[in-house]
C-alpha cells in the first residue's frame, strides 16, 4: 500500500507541474494575441489616416489649380481690370501658398509614417503583401503629386512677379486719387471784422456814390495764407460768436443757416447743404460784428 500511496503522490506532482506549465503557456499565448491585435489596429488607424490625409492633399491640389487659374486670368487681363480685382488676386495668392504649405507638412508627415510602418510589416508576423502594394502606390503618388506642387510654385513666382509690377502701378494710381479726392473734400475758411479782413488783404469795398451804398468783396489777389483749411465732409459748422454775420462770398441762401440762442445773436454758420453751399465757392468770408 505505502508503494502504491508513493507513486501516486508522484503522479500527482507531475500532473500539477505539467497543469502549471500549461497554464502559463495560454497566459503568454493569450498575451502575445492581444499585443498582435493592438499592433494592427494601431497600424490599420495608421493607415486609415495616411489614406485620409492623402485624400485631403488631393482635395487641397485641386483648390489650389483651380485659384491658380482664376490668378492667372486676372495676370493676362488688361490692367483697368486688375487694378479692380488686385485684392482678390492678393487673397488668392495667399490662400494658394497657404494649402501649398499645409501640403508640404502632410507629405512629410505621411513619408515618415509610410518609412515606419514598412519597417514594422517587414519584421511583423503580420506581414501582408497587399499593404506593401498600398504603400508603393501611395509613395508614388505622393512623388507625383510633390512634382505638381512644384511646378505650381514655379507658376506662381511669375506671376508674382507680374503682380508686383501692377501693384507698384496702383499704389502709384491709388495715391493721385486720393489727392484728387482730398483736393475736392478741401475748402477754406475765415471770418472777423472788415477792419480785420481789410487790413490783412482780405477784402475791400467797391461801388456806391461817394461813399455811400458800397459792398464788400474779395481782393483781386486775397491773402490765402490768412484762411483755415477744411475738409468740406467733415466741417459742417463754424462757431462765430457774434451780433451779426453777413457772408461776403457767394453761396446759396438754402444751402446754410446764421443761428444763436439769443435774438440778434449769432453763434455759428451751420452748413446744410455742403454741396450746394462749396459748389459756389471753395473760399468762405463772413463779416462779423
Amino acid at each position: 500500500m505505502r508503494k502504491y500511496a508513493y507513486l501516486l503522490s508522484i503522479i500527482g506532482c507531475l500532473y500539477a507541474c505539467d497543469s502549471a506549465e500549461l497554464n502559463n503557456e495560454i497566459l503568454r499565448a493569450n498575451d502575445e494575441k492581444q499585443q498582435l491585435m493592438e499592433e494592427s489596429a494601431k497600424k490599420d488607424s495608421i493607415i486609415f489616416t495616411i489614406i485620409q490625409s492623402l485624400n485631403d492633399i488631393g482635395d487641397n491640389l485641386e483648390e489650389v489649380k483651380a485659384k491658380q487659374g482664376i490668378v492667372t486670368m486676372y495676370a493676362n487681363s488688361n490692367e483697368e481690370n486688375n487694378l479692380n480685382q488686385r485684392d482678390k488676386i492678393i487673397d488668392d495668392i495667399q490662400m494658394i501658398n497657404k494649402l501649398m504649405e499645409d501640403n508640404k507638412d502632410r507629405l512629410a508627415w505621411m513619408k515618415s509614417k509610410i518609412d515606419h510602418l514598412s519597417k514594422d510589416l517587414k519584421s511583423s508576423v503580420l506581414k501582408i503583401a497587399n499593404l506593401e502594394k498600398l504603400i508603393a502606390r501611395m509613395t508614388k503618388s505622393l512623388e507625383e503629386k510633390d512634382v505638381e506642387i512644384g511646378e505650381l510654385k514655379d507658376k506662381l513666382v511669375n506671376l508674382n512677379i507680374s503682380l508686383d509690377s501692377l501693384s507698384i502701378a496702383y499704389d502709384i494710381q491709388e495715391i493721385e486719387m486720393e489727392g484728387q479726392v482730398a483736393s475736392l473734400n478741401t475748402a477754406y475758411y475765415c471770418y472777423g471784422t472788415f477792419k480785420e479782413l481789410k487790413e490783412k488783404g482780405v477784402i475791400t469795398k467797391e461801388g456806391g456814390f461817394i461813399g455811400i451804398g458800397r459792398t464788400e468783396k474779395l481782393t483781386e489777389d486775397f491773402n490765402k495764407s490768412y484762411f483755415t483749411k477744411i475738409d468740406i465732409t467733415e466741417t459742417t459748422s463754424i462757431d462765430l460768436y457774434s451780433d451779426k454775420a453777413k457772408l461776403v462770398t457767394n453761396h446759396p441762401s438754402g444751402s446754410y443757416a446764421l443761428e444763436g440762442q439769443e435774438e440778434d445773436k449769432v453763434d455759428k454758420l451751420v452748413i446744410t447743404e455742403p454741396g450746394e453751399f462749396w459748389g459756389a465757392s471753395k473760399y468762405l468770408v463772413i463779416v462779423v460784428d
